[in-house]
């Protein structure tokens, strides 16, 4: 019965990681949000996210226990990297949208208005600096540092910043797609 719930639970945590970007989906008058890889970045976002959340928290209170979810630091690992990917696939499918609306949503966030939120709250901070910290931690420390305090401090910065960089992430793809000014205390 137990296992019923989680499966159903998970099933649902899915769903409610993909259903905003099938809900912006179907806007066609902003070539943004109408992208079939929409879903999938939001998927892959929800993903990072939520181990970012577990490893987070794993360091708090279970430090003790850390050093045994090795499987879910490597696969956390990857997600930011394709997340990076995904973005940049948006970005240029979107930029080459016949209309000229795509091209302008993308240049706001890669040139414009949004662009130091894009580039240093969510490409430094929620997708580069988490996959050069794990890196190092996962590919060129010692096992002896792997376990320590410090390692898993530094692991839990970089969730800090993984949960930042959906956080904007998510943000960013809703304002830069509406073709009205938004002031954005930030920036």
């Amino acid at each position: 019965r137990r296992a019923v719930v989680q499966g159903g639970a998970a099933v649902l945590g899915l769903c409610v990681a993909v259903y905003t970007g099938c809900l912006l989906g179907v806007c066609k008058t902003f070539p943004l949000w109408n992208n079939a890889l929409l879903p999938i970045l939001f998927l892959v976002s929800a993903l990072s996210s939520g181990a970012a959340s577990v490893l987070m928290v794993a360091v708090v209170r279970h430090a003790d226990e850390f050093i045994r979810v090795g499987v879910l630091k490597k696969f956390h690992f990857c997600l930011p990297i394709i997340e990076l990917v995904l973005i940049a696939s948006l970005c240029f499918i979107t930029a080459n949208d016949a209309s000229g609306a795509g091209a302008a949503s993308v240049a706001k966030l890669i040139a414009g208005t949004y662009a130091p939120a894009f580039w240093v709250l969510l490409v430094i901070v929620g997708l580069v600096l988490p996959t050069v910290l794990e890196t190092r931690m996962l590919f060129f420390t010692s096992r002896e540092f792997e376990t320590s305090r410090k390692a898993h401090w530094i692991s839990f910065a970089s969730d800090v910043g993984v949960l930042v960089g959906g956080f904007v992430l998510r943000l960013l793809i809703l304002l830069a797609a509406l073709p009205i000014t938004m002031v954005v205390p930030w920036v």
